[in-house]
């Protein structure tokens, strides 16, 4: 939370939170409340413009986008996953700190030095011996003020390296935090959040947003069969197919086990469904062979659920509708495309 805002000031944020939980009927719960606290106090810009899309269309938001709201915005302000490098990165303000502070001492140091030296020299029947020490001990005084400046230089330029570690060790870990291991494409949360940025982009500019998911069909009995290693090979090779299919913009992730999910923006329905339906061709003709004896098992297909965004509609419909599309694919056949109730065949 924001530490400069005064007292009356978070009364009137929390008033204003409450407030906004009552017009759109949500419990004020803890993560509720926290999510329209830092609305109303403007600390989360790309939060709040998330929400003005949401509200400015007088649209009733659900518990679960609030609680995807809070898990991206606001959890990561009251829990650090690297606790060990906000440790350290504490530790590198202090020090420097610490520096800042010395450094400015020794200024007045230098400069109060500098003073009584101008007042010594300023007296009258000052004999050559008292001008000589005076001019000695300013020397000194300025001798020691650029040792301990170089030294102060010195030592900012390792905290400066050091914080440059630190932030790149942030860096990794965030993107690990949104990596799947065993693809090296994005995963559910990564997927979760580009969801909410690319649905609030469609509600404010009115593009098309179409989403596909993609299960690998009879998975379970491939890896059954022939073990689990040669099943990560066919999730990384499906993984790669998908985003080698798909437009640049395209975003592909890890849904989760051999479930993929793709989310086209600015691509009608039809248009969707034809890109999908290539991919999906691409991936039925991969031939798979066994790499110890180069034995020949068979090819690998998948089935598709792909549907667009209604304005208005809750993400987790959205969802949901493209897993019954998917299902329907399933039900009729497996190895083909369902756009809505209508079945690409193979």
């Amino acid at each position: 939370m924001n530490t400069n805002v005064g007292p009356s000031a978070i009364e009137q944020h929390s008033a204003n939170a409450l407030n906004i939980l009552r017009k759109q009927d949500l419990p004020p719960d803890p993560a509720n409340y926290h999510v329209f606290f830092e609305y109303a106090s403007g600390t989360s810009p790309a939060m709040n413009r998330i929400l003005d899309i949401y509200l400015s269309n007088k649209r009733h938001l659900d518990t679960a986008t609030v609680q995807s709201l809070f898990e991206t915005y606001v959890a990561p302000k009251f829990k650090d996953a690297n606790a060990t490098a906000t440790d350290e990165l504490d530790q590198i303000v202090s020090r420097t700190m610490s520096v800042i502070q010395e450094t400015e001492s020794n200024a007045k140091e230098l400069a109060g030095g500098a003073a009584g030296v101008a007042q010594a020299l300023g007296k009258t029947g000052t004999g050559n011996l008292e001008i000589s020490a005076v001019i000695e001990k300013l020397g000194t005084l300025a001798r020691n003020a650029v040792a301990r400046a170089q030294a102060a230089e010195g030592e900012l330029k390792s905290t400066k390296a050091e914080t440059q570690l630190i932030k790149e060790r942030f860096e990794a870990a965030n993107k690990a935090a949104l990596t799947d291991g065993l693809t090296e494409i994005p995963n559910r949360k990564n997927f979760d959040q580009t969801l909410r940025r690319l649905a609030a982009e469609a509600m404010e500019t009115g593009a098309s947003l179409s989403m596909a998911m993609v299960d690998i069909d009879h998975f379970k009995k491939f890896n059954d069969t022939y073990g689990h290693p040669l099943g990560d090979n066919v999730i990384k090779l499906v993984a790669h197919q998908l985003s080698d299919g798909s437009r640049p913009e395209d975003f592909v992730a890890r849904y989760g086990g051999e479930e993929f999910s793709l989310l086209m923006a600015n691509v009608s329905g039809a248009d969707a469904t034809d890109l999908v339906d290539r991919i999906r061709q691409s991936i039925a003709k991969k031939v798979l062979k066994k790499r110890d004896t180069g034995e020949e098992i068979g090819s690998i297909t998948v089935s598709c659920g792909v549907t667009t965004y209604s304005f208005g509609e809750t993400l987790e419909s959205f969802v949901e509708r493209a897993d019954a599309s998917l299902y329907r694919a399933k039900q009729s056949g497996r190895n083909r495309v369902v756009f809505g109730e209508v079945v690409v065949a193979q």
